[in-house]
């Protein structure tokens, strides 16, 4: 009887074995890959809305940046300063910045000012009176004043851009045309009632480049209809949602979409 002999792999099937385990491996690893991106982009667009929100939340029980003295004579904080909310930088437009970085800064009235307009026999409007920069001969009423927290500049997480900023009315798609670039969440003195209203000052307007403090009365303005935006994932993908922030008076005026009509029309047209 002869000897049996047991065949071996052919190098056919060892290379077909190699090249099926690389597929896999390589599959894996891609999915591996993209669930990481799509977490970091996740946390991007969740902190970027948080960041906005406290901005709600400090307005509502007015914290003040008591490192900086920097309210008139007095100082902030004092019967002639009264902190009234929060200015928003949503950062310079440069498309060659590897970083997005946001800023808040106090925004505060002339207390005299402002209690002189207020007891007047017909008290003026919100809007008319924060864009009065010489209430009765007082000095400006209404100025941001640069902060020295560390905790009030926020970069936008994993190197996400946020652009396609703009107030639009209705659900149509950006125009292409945005300048803006600062938006303000005030706490009434009149009423204490929180509003949200826009700076007109161009996108290229540094408040801070020449001094602390910054007259903003007179650039005051209301929404034409909501504030909408892109963040856009920095990685291959280019993966976008909507941030929208809406003319009220809580944190949940802010508000991010992942995957709905408005955002593809917005950010995917």
């Amino acid at each position: 009887m002869g000897i049996k002999k047991d065949s071996g792999f052919t190098i056919i099937e060892i290379s077909l074995f190699f090249a099926v385990s690389g597929l896999l491996l390589v599959t894996m690893l891609s999915g591996i890959s993209v669930s990481i991106q799509r977490q970091r982009f996740s946390d991007s667009v969740n902190a970027t809305q948080a960041f906005l929100q406290q901005q709600y939340n400090e307005t509502t029980v007015t914290i003040n940046d008591r490192n900086t003295n920097n309210c008139g004579p007095q100082g902030r904080g004092s019967s002639d300063c009264l902190v009234i909310g929060k200015v928003i930088d949503l950062g310079k437009d440069d498309e060659d910045a590897e970083e997005v970085v946001m800023r808040s800064h106090d925004v505060i009235i002339n207390q005299a000012a402002a209690d002189e307009a207020i007891n007047a026999d017909s008290p003026p409007g919100d809007k008319d009176l924060l864009n009065d920069d010489d209430a009765d001969g007082v000095n400006a009423v209404t100025k941001a004043l640069k902060s020295n927290r560390s905790d009030q500049d926020f970069i936008v997480p994993w190197g996400a851009k946020v652009d396609t900023i703009e107030d639009v009315v209705g659900d149509g798609g950006p125009s292409g045309t945005s300048n803006l670039r600062y938006l303000l969440v005030i706490r009434s003195p009149i009423n204490g009632v929180i509003s949200t209203y826009k700076l007109n000052i161009a996108k290229d307007q540094e408040l801070f480049e020449t001094a602390d403090e910054y007259t903003i009365a007179g650039a005051i303005d209301e929404f034409d209809g909501s504030i909408k935006a892109c963040v856009v994932s920095a990685d291959f993908t280019s993966t976008k949602a909507l941030l929208k922030i809406a003319p009220g008076s809580t944190q949940d005026s802010v508000t991010t979409q992942f995957d709905t009509p408005e955002k593809v029309i917005w950010c995917d047209s």
